[in-house]
């Protein structure tokens, strides 16, 4: 295995808020409001964080 490879993908692909709230958007095959952006991306950004550590990694 290399080394450099992470054991675990991450949750979300994307990393600017529109972009993480239209990936998510379109997983859940929904479309969310503008005003959601911010919280969405928010959120997503603090269960990948969980996740994280959940699989043993760093916040």
């Amino acid at each position: 295995m290399n080394p450099d490879t992470p054991l675990f993908a991450p949750l979300f692909t994307q990393t600017a808020d529109a972009d993480l709230t239209a990936e998510i958007a379109a997983r859940i095959g929904m479309d969310l409001p503008d005003a959601c952006v911010a919280g969405v991306a928010a959120n997503a950004r603090l269960l990948q964080r969980h996740a994280d550590l959940l699989r043993g990694g760093q916040a």
